[in-house]
This record gives C-alpha cells, structure tokens and sequence, in this order.
C-alpha cells in the first residue's frame, strides 16, 4: 500500500507523488519498490494511466480516503477496503509506505528482510526505525487481523480523521527495524534540496 495523499503543506502544496528523482516520478519509484507485490493499492489521486500500464495495471489500483486529506490513519482504512475487495488478495500481511520516500526500493527491502526474520514471532506490526531512533509508522508491515479491530477501535473511540498512527499502534506488539537512511523522506524544500529531489520540476499530470 503506497500512501500518496497528503497535502504537501511544507513544500508549498507540491503532490508528493509526482516530485521527480533520478528522473522519475516518486511515485513511480515507489510502484518499482513493490514491483514483486501480488497486489497494490496507491491511496491518493489516481496514477495516470500510463504509470499505470508500466506498473501492471492488473495489480495496482488506486483508492481515495475519506475524508480527503484525512491523514495516515483513514487512508489505511481506504487501501485496506480497496484490497479485500480483490478476492485474489494474500491478507495476511499488508505493507505500507508513503510516497515521499527517497530510497524506497531499500526501504522495502529492508523491511522485508525484518519481516521474514520476525515471521515466528507474531508481531502485530514490524515499523522501520530511522536513523535519530524514532519510529516510522507510514513504512511498516502489518498484519491485517489486528489492523482492522484496531482501526474499528479507533474509529469509535472519537474517529479516523487525522487520528494519529501512533495511537492506532498503542495496543499493538510491535517488532522495530532498524533501516537507517532507508526511513529518509521528503517533508520540506531543505529534505528535497539535500535528496536531489526536484521541487521545481512536478511532472504533469496527463489528461
């Protein structure tokens, strides 16, 4: 699950997911991240069609959460509805990442190598833990059983518009990974300048 909805209130309303790096579309990077992924949900704007077709328009779909602009918390409630209305699905397992990641093809590696060395310990959730020791809730790999009863608890427990992810991972057992630089992102112009991250240059969305 990519989560590509937010605002970009700190890069002046820039869209996240169509910031270039390498040349590339954020987003799109984050599509080749997960390219070994049955399948994907994108929550956020709809992908342009040609990203689309270069990802595999057979497994990646897109989703928008409700409310918009919601935060982190209803956009998993999004991408997991959007998921299990796939019957072909896995799952167990749901991984996500936002789309400002700088490094995500080593952010999703990194996670999954803490997943398959955790898999006999039955963690809740595994949350990449970045290079100052903070957790990182937006790149992690939960299991969706315990996922859901949360999201249902805090939904009733004063609702899922911009609830933070820290309180849906209070009940939870929780693994960390440690993965370093892979957790970095890009939250402002300076993150961008210092990731070769192009905020003058947004590719344009087709029509």
């Amino acid at each position: 699950m990519v989560l590509a909805g937010g605002r970009g209130s700190r890069l002046g309303g820039l869209d996240k997911a169509r910031l270039v790096a390498g040349g590339r579309m954020l987003l799109e990077r984050s599509l080749d991240a997960l390219a070994a992924a049955d399948r994907v949900v994108v929550v956020g704007p709809a992908p342009d069609a040609a990203v689309l077709e270069r990802a595999g328009s057979e497994r990646v779909r897109s989703a928008l959460e409700a409310p918009r602009f919601g935060g982190p918390v209803p956009a998993l409630v999004a991408g997991l509805g959007e998921l299990a209305a796939d019957a072909r699905t896995p799952q167990d397992l749901v991984l996500v990442l936002a789309v400002d990641l700088v490094r995500p093809a080593d952010a999703v590696a990194g996670l999954l190598r803490a997943v398959r060395a955790e898999s006999s310990i039955g963690a809740d959730a595994i949350v990449a833990v970045d290079a100052a020791g903070v957790r990182q809730p937006v790149l992690a790999a939960y299991r969706r059983a315990p996922l859901v009863i949360a999201l249902a608890e805090l939904d009733a427990d004063g609702g899922l518009d911009g609830a933070p992810l820290r309180r849906l991972l209070a009940g939870f057992e929780v693994a960390e990974a440690p993965l370093g630089e892979a957790c970095d992102d890009v939250d402002t112009p300076e993150d961008a300048a210092r990731f070769g991250v192009e905020t003058a240059r947004v590719a344009e969305r087709a029509t």
